[in-house]
């Protein structure tokens, strides 16, 4: 299958290793990730033999310690007038309250409020630094602190999502969700509990704009109804050998997307433009276009 490669930094975040979740073969985030090193080792790098314990633990122990985020758009400062930009807040903050689960949007204690690193620069916080509501509205902070308000707050209505309310799923009924239904993982953004969901990205015809021309397209049959399944990536599918699962990814982390494009797990926009024109046609979602710019401000800062 073509993927895009996945980011080497803030693994300690994981839910689930790799785009199809091959490697959570463990009770233990820790033993997935050691697995996880030696199958490289092995596979990729064709040893002659698997590594030893001590060294998988290394390997373990440094991906854990990286931590990557973005701390500078176009000269801008991510971290002034109180912002939280950067790797430092990350490791320092972030990282010792993260648990496997957290703000899991299905539980009790949910909060649709997932981003706060810009809450310095969101418009009440902003005029009052600057000293002016004009002032604020022309300072260059202004967009990433909208974005960060339409990220956390803007309804999503949920439909059609295979994991969590598709045509294989227990229930069909939409869900009245946020971005950080998804992406949940407070400071992070990705998916914080090992849960695979499709959301269109691997149609053979997706919506908003998406380019997977040039990708491999397969067709699936289920043998005991004879129905079929086209998709450009059977995801979670191969692996588990579950019908429900075909085409479902993991989400991945949102930090440091700005140096990651093309984006989604098979490069199908070029862009965060295209990224956010995706969601918004695909759930109705009726951003505006200062929201759009808004959203990809923020995300740009991530």
């Amino acid at each position: 299958m073509y993927r895009r490669p996945l980011p080497t930094a803030n693994v300690h975040f994981l839910a689930t290793v790799m785009w199809d979740g091959r490697e959570n073969v463990t009770e233990t985030m820790v033993g997935n990730l050691r697995h996880q090193s030696n199958e490289a080792t092995i596979g990729h790098a064709q040893a002659t033999n698997p590594l030893g314990d001590p060294d998988r633990a290394s390997i373990v122990d440094f991906e854990l310690g990286k931590m990557f985020a973005q701390r500078r758009v176009r000269g801008l400062d991510l971290r002034s007038l109180g912002a939280r930009g950067g790797a430092a807040y990350i490791y320092n903050q972030v990282r010792p309250g993260f648990f496997i689960g957290i703000n899991d949007p299905f539980l009790p204690g949910f909060t649709n409020v997932v981003f706060t690193i810009y809450n310095q620069w969101e418009p009440a916080q902003l005029a009052r630094q600057l000293g002016s509501e004009r002032a604020a509205r022309r300072d260059p902070r202004a967009p990433i602190g909208r974005g960060q308000i339409v990220f956390n707050t803007k309804p999503i209505n949920i439909t059609d999502v295979a994991g969590l309310n598709g045509p294989n799923d227990a229930s069909q009924a939409p869900i009245a969700g946020f971005c950080g239904t998804c992406h949940d993982t407070p400071n992070i953004g990705n998916h914080s509990v090992s849960l695979p969901l499709d959301i269109g990205v691997a149609s053979p015809t997706p919506v908003g704009g998406l380019d997977v021309a040039n990708l491999p397209v397969y067709t699936f049959r289920r043998n005991t109804t004879g129905e079929t399944f086209t998709t450009t990536d059977p995801g979670r599918g191969v692996i588990s050998g579950r019908w429900a699962d075909l085409g479902r990814t993991k989400g991945p982390i949102l930090r440091g997307l700005a140096a990651r494009a093309p984006y989604f797990h098979n490069g199908a926009a070029a862009d965060l433009a295209t990224v956010v024109n995706f969601y918004d046609e695909r759930f109705d979602v009726g951003f505006t276009d200062q929201e759009k710019s808004d959203l990809q401000a923020f995300l740009t800062a991530l």
